[in-house]
This record gives C-alpha cells, structure tokens and sequence, in this order.
C-alpha cells in the first residue's frame, strides 16, 4: 500500500507503508555536498573508488569518458 505527501512548496514525494529513511537528513547531506562543491569545484567530494580510475570522472556514474555525453568540467553545480 502506497500514501502519497503533497505539500504546498511543491517537494512531493510517494512512501511506502514501512519507509522509515529520514528523507530531510539526506537532502541537508545533498546541499552540503552542493555547497562544497561549488565552493571547491565537483572534486572536492567523491567516493573512494574513483580515486584511482584512471580516464573515468566520478561525476558521470563510473561511464567512461568515451561513452558520456555530458562534460561535467562545465556542468555547475547548483
């Protein structure tokens, strides 16, 4: 069984009965990761596993450079 959240500031969001993930935690962990990224550039923050792959950019989901179509180099983060 599925309830729905609608609230007037338009962040909507569908639960399942027994979601019990603390979704206000995760989006303050979201905004400061935006926030030292645009202030350090994308690199400032990465998971471990991309430290040394070389020719593969952490921002494109482990997709070599060669099959993405995005340059993350000029994306912003906002």
């Amino acid at each position: 069984m599925h309830t729905g959240c609608v609230t007037r500031d338009g962040d909507n969001r569908q639960f399942t009965l027994f979601d019990h993930t603390d979704y206000e935690k995760l989006e303050k962990l979201d905004r400061a990761v935006d926030s030292i990224r645009t202030k350090f550039g994308t690199d400032a923050i990465q998971r471990a596993v991309f430290l040394k792959k070389d020719g593969i950019n952490h921002m494109s989901g482990g997709i070599s450079g060669e099959k993405r179509t995005v340059d993350y180099r000029n994306e912003k983060v906002r």
